[in-house]
Formats: C-alpha cells, sequence, structure tokens
C-alpha cells in the first residue's frame, strides 16, 4: 500500500509521485493509496493524486484512495474530481 506524507504541499508533490510511480504494484493489482496520515495539503495533493491514478490507469490498474481526510475531500468535491479519487 502507497501512503500520503503528513505533508502534501506543491514542494513535496513531484517527489512524493515519483516515489510512488517507483512502489506501483505489479498489474492487475489495484494501487491503494491510504491517506491516514496526510494533515496538511493544498491543491498539489489532489494533483499528485490524479497522476498517480492517470499511471495505473495506464497499466490497467484501479487506484483506491483510503481514509482519506475531510479536508481532502471537500478539496476534491471543490474541483470536481472526488469520483475520480473515490472508491
Amino acid at each position: 500500500m502507497l501512503t500520503l506524507p503528513a505533508r502534501l504541499t506543491h514542494t513535496q508533490a513531484g517527489e512524493c509521485l515519483t516515489q510512488w510511480l517507483a512502489q506501483l504494484p505489479p498489474a492487475p493489482t489495484a494501487v491503494r493509496l491510504d491517506a491516514t496520515g496526510l494533515t496538511q495539503f493544498d491543491s498539489a495533493a489532489l494533483a499528485a493524486m490524479l497522476a498517480l491514478r492517470r499511471a495505473a490507469l495506464a497499466r490497467g490498474q484501479v487506484l483506491e484512495v483510503v481514509n482519506m481526510p475531510p479536508g481532502l475531500a471537500e478539496l476534491s468535491h471543490l474541483y470536481g474530481v472526488d469520483e475520480l479519487l473515490s472508491n
């Protein structure tokens, strides 16, 4: 299972995505992303998660985000991407 760091803002997003991509499980296993530890974030967190989703889909996998904090769920709804990141 991949995890979100405690802080995921524009500063960390690129490095975080690179790490996730290097840790993708072999297809066709679903990619699970645990957001339990995320406490500080901005819209770059959503961008990184959506990029991970695109990479997973390109490999024939689905992205399952679990334990999304309410604030991130609200932000994803505000940006209209909540359906793309929900299970």
